[in-house]
């Protein structure tokens, strides 16, 4: 066997704290594997180090360099998965950047870089509770229902890449099929719980002895309403027949969009509260990840920029000669990143210019400019739920 270090990274809507480190001891085949995540801080000019993305380093042994990068980097997107849903928030598919090959005392070590794209500054002042983070990690080795919650927390990391406006038919088949992982669990959980049997548990939930299902099927039916779903059909009923016409085909996508879209923030937030329930935490940690702090999700990190106003002009001058129609040219940077301890938040200040492509005496006019955190989804029943404090 022969020793390597693999780092890479990828952008994220939550930051580990400048100097805060996750360190984890962690194996493959048998083999010890040393992997380290933090955020990467830039010295961009600006009046703070602006956040960039999450990286990871591992160090281990592998029989090869591309074996070593291969299995470091689907190690560090596992324990990415359980990391996004402490935070509550995305993690793009970790990518390895630097892979060489760790020899002491030699002066020849094979090396390979791949080059990818440069950070961008991470707009959100979301900093993930490394204590926490940890506890999770760690407690789901030891969890006899480890497999089911690794599988729930997968397709929930899932949902969180697409938590995006026009996205949300994707995001809810992954939460769906997260709901389906867990729900044995749930009840399996409860009957610990309680000391309780499975039969028992069954009778308080009207099962019929004889009837058309057998008992394993009725208690996993029911978990998912009473227990995933903590007894909300109306939002059951509708994410199942959503989830079920996308995957089988029962109707086009356009008929969906809407549904999906009522019921995706709810059921994200079922879920994810199932799957800390049932993992082995303690009280407090649980708590404050179910508390207001990490409650609303964040997708993929961006801002959505509109202009608006009037167009005054002749319909056939509005567009400029050259062009089919009239635009604004929009030029965006940032002018400053600043740090505001006080309130443990960022500030970003843009930089932008617009410059309008117009036809002959046509102006715009009435002109305002908006901003959206397009991270945060806004659940279309009941926007008033969702906020964008970290951002």
């Amino acid at each position: 066997m022969r020793k390597f270090r693999v780092i890479g990274r990828a952008p994220a809507s939550a930051l580990f704290r400048p100097n805060e480190v996750l360190q984890l001891a962690a194996s493959f085949d048998g083999e010890p594997i040393t992997i380290r995540f933090q955020t990467r801080y830039l010295p961009m000019g600006y009046s703070t180090p602006a956040p960039g993305d999450l990286s990871f380093d591992a160090q281990g042994n592998s029989s090869d360099l591309q074996t070593a990068a291969r299995t470091f980097t689907n190690l560090a997107r596992d324990i990415a998965a359980v990391v996004a849903l402490s935070a509550n928030a995305t993690i793009a598919p970790l990518t390895p950047e630097v892979i060489y090959e760790v020899i002491p005392g030699e002066a020849r070590r094979e090396y390979l870089q791949r080059f990818v794209r440069p950070d961008d500054v991470a707009l959100t002042s979301r900093f993930i509770d490394v204590t926490v983070a940890g506890q999770v990690i760690s407690a789901l080795p030891r969890d006899v229902e480890r497999n089911r919650l690794t599988r729930a927390i997968s397709q929930y990391s899932e949902a969180l890449k697409n938590w995006r406006t026009g996205d949300e038919l994707l995001a809810l088949s992954h939460l769906f099929m997260g709901v389906e992982a867990i729900k044995t669990a749930c009840w399996r959980s409860k009957v610990i719980a309680t000391g309780e049997s499975r039969e028992k548990l069954a009778a308080e939930w009207s099962y019929l002895e004889g009837g058309r299902l057998p008992l394993k099927v009725f208690l996993d039916q029911e978990a998912r309403v009473r227990l995933v779903f903590k007894g909300d059909q109306k939002c059951h009923r509708l994410a199942k027949m959503t989830s079920d016409h996308f995957e089988h085909g029962f109707s086009n996508a356009g008929e969906l969009y809407q549904a999906a879209g009522e019921s995706l923030v709810p059921t994200a937030e079922y879920l994810r509260e199932a799957i800390l329930t049932i993992s082995d935490l303690s009280p407090e940690s649980r708590e404050l990840m179910l508390g207001k702090k990490y409650k609303t999700p964040r997708g993929p990190l961006g801002m959505e920029t509109y202009l608006r106003g009037f167009l005054v002009g002749e319909e056939e001058c509005l567009a400029a000669e050259g062009t089919e129609y009239p635009f604004c040219r929009w030029k965006a940077g940032l002018k400053d990143v600043s740090f505001d301890p006080s309130k443990d938040r960022y500030s970003f200040i843009p930089d932008e210019t617009f410059t309008a492509s117009l036809g002959e005496g046509t102006e715009l006019e009435s002109l305002t400019l908006e901003k959206w955190d397009s991270s945060i989804f806004v659940q279309q029943s009941n926007s008033s739920d969702q906020d964008s404090e970290d951002s």
